[in-house]
C-alpha cells in the first residue's frame, strides 16, 4: 500500500459513493493518477466501483468490507511510524522540516 493509495482510503472512508471525478477533486490530483490508483486499490480489493445512479457513465467509489477492517490497522501502523520518524525533532526541527517540505511542494507544483 502506497501513501497515496492510503490517502485514497481514508478520503473515501470520510464519504462514500463519491465518483472518479469527485475523488480527484478532493484530493487535487489528476483523474488519470486518481485512476490509477483506484485501479490498483480494486484489484487489492479494497475498493469497488458501483453504478452510479444519476450519471449511467460514471462509478461511484465505496470501500469494501476488506478495507473497513484493515484501514484502522493500517492508519495505526501509520501513526506509529510517524512517531518513531519524528521522536528526536523537537518543536523548531519539526517546523523547519514542514517548511522545507512546503518549499519542495511548491516548487514542484510550478513545475
Amino acid at each position: 500500500m502506497t501513501p497515496e493509495q492510503l490517502i485514497v482510503l481514508k478520503e473515501l472512508s470520510k464519504e462514500e459513493g463519491i465518483s472518479q471525478k469527485e475523488l480527484s477533486i478532493k484530493l487535487d490530483k489528476d483523474q488519470n493518477t486518481v485512476k490509477a490508483m483506484i485501479d490498483k486499490l480494486e484489484v487489492k480489493s479494497f475498493i469497488e466501483r458501483r453504478e452510479n445512479k444519476l450519471d449511467k457513465r460514471a462509478f461511484s467509489l465505496f470501500l469494501t468490507q476488506k478495507a473497513k477492517k484493515e484501514l484502522p490497522i493500517i492508519e495505526n501502523y501509520e501513526n506509529k511510524v510517524l512517531e518513531t520518524i519524528v521522536k528526536e525533532l523537537n518543536t523548531e526541527d519539526t517546523d523547519k522540516f514542514i517548511k522545507i517540505l512546503e518549499k519542495i511542494r511548491d516548487n514542484i507544483s510550478e513545475v
